[in-house]
């Protein structure tokens, strides 16, 4: 993996919320951590730096003391560094065994802190194609990961999503479009903070980045 460098931010917080760990980054607060470069390259959108970390051997499943992998840093505001590490992981796994980076995650291993695997991730960044690659790989399409978003909820909160959304409805339950969120999740896009409730559909978080994010495309 990446070596510690530079600081980025990782703060407790209370049970039964999700707290994305971009948020509040620019807070001077007690309880901050450092974290490995790949995962700071990440948050801050670091496309070139994440690019050189992964060809040094920086591994994006490694979890920092939060339990954060690099995918769950770039999340919300590292989107074009989201799409390469999700991306090239997806890439690894359709390798041969001997030729594999990351052989002990599959297409289907979730990782980090909420559990997500590569699709929840392909869902909010990566285009229609690649989705479409990984659910002809055998992507699980009924993931729910631990805040208890499905690939719609993913989808949902990004912008320009529509294709995507459209592709992911058709492989997926019935009832998805109606499913609810379990958790309180907050995060930010840059300046913006976005309480996204429990007990909300895709089309409910939708609606919630809209109006909480005045900067939203």
């Amino acid at each position: 993996g990446a070596s510690v460098g530079a600081h980025a931010r990782c703060k407790k917080w209370p049970r039964g919320m999700a707290i994305h760990p971009g948020f509040g980054r620019e807070n001077e607060q007690a309880g901050w951590v450092s974290m490995p470069n790949l995962w700071q390259a990440a948050s801050e959108n670091n496309l070139p730096e994440a690019q050189r970390l992964i060809e040094q051997g920086a591994n994006p499943y490694a979890v920092d003391a939060k339990g954060y992998t690099a995918f769950n840093h770039a999340a919300s505001n590292g989107l074009r560094a989201l799409k390469f590490l999700t991306e090239i992981a997806f890439a690894d796994t359709q390798r041969v065994p001997k030729n594999r980076k990351w052989p002990e995650y599959n297409v289907n291993t979730p990782s980090g802190i909420y559990q997500s695997t590569l699709i929840t991730y392909a869902a909010k960044v990566c285009d229609e194609e690649t989705v479409k690659a990984m659910i002809m790989a055998g992507a699980d399409c009924s993931i729910v990961n631990g805040s208890g978003w499905n690939l719609l909820h993913a989808a949902a909160v990004m912008p320009g999503r529509k294709e995507v959304l459209a592709l992911l409805v058709g492989h997926m339950e019935k009832g998805a479009l109606q499913a609810e969120s379990s958790k309180v999740y907050v995060t930010a896009y840059g300046k913006n903070t976005i309480s996204y409730p429990a007990g909300a559909t895709p089309a409910a978080l939708c609606q919630t980045r809209i109006d909480q994010d005045t900067a939203c495309p």
